[in-house]
Parts: structure tokens; C-alpha cells; sequence
């Protein structure tokens, strides 16, 4: 069998599951043989071995089994970087990219932030690419996740500019204060948990419930990080699409003055927040 025809037959069984089946047969196709972009257009005709056939067969039926893509493929790119993720760890996701694409524009060079609920690490990662100088404590509750996070900061060369904390964000206090405090933290509402899809119950739930109202960590954040930010520092968050008007609200009433904006889709999903000077955090 070639490329080609191993691609047609796996594009038919995954338009079952998903909207983009070319292109997770291709993610597949690539992530098994260990091939790149151009290699796999210019080699759609080779004929694949038997054990590496085999391979793929056993991946598809993992993708069929609803596995998380990014889980199979042990690595994901986000905000064009490479990040490493897998079971016990937050998928990078587009969306998320919206956030650190904020968090880079108003960081200045050799800025502090402090990234909450950083998982993965993706959006710490990203910044620090792309702010001279910059650096970062990224805290997470889960041993899990910050595997990931010390290996994306390992291979990105960043260990002199990311400190990796495990502490529950309720208890953490930071060694020094932050330019700028980011966070993706849980955000489904628990009576949802259940109804979410098959390849997101296969991501930590400690990553994705945010209590009965979705809420709960967003209080957490608004109420207690103000003390840890610099004069004129900021709050951003990344927000549930149903929730954004009301994580606004929470940090408004804690003080701040907050605004909300959409992603790509359209839909409402970052909240930030400033210090407002005016008023007694």
C-alpha cells in the first residue's frame, strides 16, 4: 500500500469522528513514518513497509478510539513552536494562542510575568520566545502536566528564564511581582463535564472543571493576585465561551477595570483586567 492510498482509506474512516480528516490522516501519516511536510508530498506514491504499515493502522484505531491527535502525536505546535504534551496535560489550543499573542504585545523587554495554571507551559514558552529577556514562574498543581512544562522549557533553552512551580494557585505566593499575570485556567462548568466530548474527557479534569458556575478559579485570581502585580500591571485570562461577561464582572467588582475580547471564531473568550488606581484593592 502507498502513502496515497493509506491516506484515502484513513480519511474515510476518520470523516466519521472529525471535521478535518485530511488533516489528521496527514498528522498521522507523518507522526508514524517520522517524515516531514515536503517529504510526505513528495512521497506519496512510496510504497509503505509492512511494520510501519502496521504502526499506522494501530494509530488509526487509536485516533477511532477518540484519543486526543495531540496525545498520539506526543507534541503539538502552538503559536508556531513545538510543545510537547500528552495524558495528563492540557491540550494547546488555538484559542489559547490569543492569550499569549496578548501577553506578547504588551510585555516589554526583560518584563516579569507569571503564568497560572500553565499545564503544558505553552503560553510561558511562547512569550519567552518572543520577549527579549523576558522571564516567568509558571505554576501548576499537577506533577503531570509539569513534566511537560520542564521538557517544552528544556528544549526551548529557557531554563534561565522559566521557573517551574508546583503549588496550588490558592497557596502560591510569588517571589517577586509581575509586569503581567496570565492564566487558562478551569473553566467548564461541572454540570458539563459529563456532556463534553469523547477526546476531552481524556484530558485531566483537574484542568478543565471550574466548579458549578465555571467560575471558581477566575475569584481566585481577581481576588487574590492584585497584591502580586506592579504599578500599571495587568491580569489576563483566557475565558469560557459563555463566561467571559461574567469573569469581566468578577474582576470589576474586585477592583479592577476589565474588558473582554473575542477569538478567531468569533466568540468572546479573553478577559483583561487593569488595576484601577482610583479604587482600594
Amino acid at each position: 500500500m502507498t502513502i496515497r492510498e493509506f491516506k484515502a482509506e484513513s480519511k474515510k474512516e476518520l470523516s466519521k469522528i472529525t471535521e478535518n480528516p485530511d488533516f489528521e490522516a496527514e498528522q498521522i501519516i507523518k507522526h508514524v513514518l517520522k517524515i516531514s511536510k515536503n517529504s510526505y508530498l513528495l512521497n506519496k506514491n512510496m510504497q509503505i513497509e509492512d511494520k510501519k504499515l502496521e504502526k499506522l493502522y494501530e494509530t488509526l484505531k487509536m485516533r477511532m478510539d477518540r484519543i486526543p491527535l495531540q496525545y498520539i502525536c506526543k507534541e503539538w505546535e502552538f503559536y508556531g513552536l513545538r510543545i510537547f504534551c500528552g495524558k495528563g496535560c492540557l491540550v494547546p489550543r488555538q484559542e489559547t494562542e490569543l492569550i499569549a499573542q496578548e501577553t506578547i504585545k504588551r510585555l516589554k523587554p526583560r518584563g516579569h510575568f507569571i503564568d497560572l495554571c500553565t499545564g503544558s507551559g505553552c503560553i510561558s514558552v511562547a512569550v519567552l520566545n518572543n520577549v527579549k529577556q523576558s522571564s516567568a514562574q509558571s505554576v501548576d498543581i499537577s506533577a503531570k502536566a509539569l513534566k511537560y512544562a520542564e521538557k517544552n522549557c528544556k528544549y526551548h533553552n529557557l531554563e534561565d528564564r522559566m521557573d517551574i512551580i508546583r503549588c496550588d494557585i490558592k497557596k502560591f505566593v510569588p517571589k517577586r511581582k509581575a509586569d503581567i499575570i496570565v492564566a487558562n485556567p478551569p473553566y467548564i462548568k461541572s454540570k458539563d463535564m459529563p456532556c463534553l466530548p469523547p477526546e476531552v474527557k481524556y484530558e485531566p479534569e483537574i484542568a478543565l472543571d471550574g466548579g458549578e458556575d465555571g467560575l471558581d478559579f477566575y475569584r481566585i485570581i481577581a481576588a487574590r493576585y492584585a497584591r502580586y502585580l506592579k504599578k500599571n500591571g495587568i491580569i489576563i485570562c483566557e475565558t469560557g465561551y459563555d463566561t467571559a461577561k461574567e469573569v469581566k464582572q468578577i474582576f470589576e467588582e474586585n477592583g479592577f477595570e476589565a474588558e473582554i475580547f473575542k477569538d478567531v471564531f468569533g466568540e468572546y473568550r479573553m478577559c483583561v483586567a487593569k488595576i484601577n488606581q482610583e479604587k482600594k484593592l
